[in-house]
């Protein structure tokens, strides 16, 4: 018994460390990308096609992260739908990135993420680190 008390505490111990934003991680369970928060769009200087080929081919090789599907607009916007499981304990999270051409003078394209969890009121932070983990493995 003692024991799994000690692993019950030491787990969330670790949780609390993860915690970046203590008034929003207990009480948001979405985390979008924006110009005005941390969490920045990602610049690419690659077509629509590459950064969809690049996305599902890096979120092959992460753990956790299943490719569900890809759509495109006739605007050619491509929007890509993912799945990121949690490692402790299985939740799910709903990843959407929206691959849009760049509309000012640089070439390239911008990536913007919704990340949002199925279950639970707060993330404890997971879905900024979902997103902050798909745009380094972007880069």
């Amino acid at each position: 018994m003692f024991w799994i008390l000690a692993i019950v505490a030491a787990v969330s111990a670790l949780m609390l460390f993860r915690i970046d934003n203590w008034s929003r991680d207990f009480t948001t369970n979405v985390a979008t990308t924006s110009e005005s928060t941390d969490l920045k769009p990602l610049r690419l200087a690659i077509t629509t096609d590459e950064a969809a080929e690049r996305l599902k081919q890096r979120t092959a090789d992460l753990s956790h992260w299943v490719w569900v599907d890809q759509t495109q607009s006739a605007e050619g916007v491509v929007v890509v739908n993912l799945v990121r499981q949690t490692m402790l304990f299985r939740f799910k999270d709903d990843v959407q990135v929206s691959i849009s051409p760049a509309i000012d003078a640089a070439p390239g394209v911008v990536l913007n993420a919704v990340s949002r969890s199925r279950v639970g009121q707060g993330d404890l932070g997971q879905n900024p680190r979902n997103i902050k983990e798909l745009f380094a493995a972007m880069r």
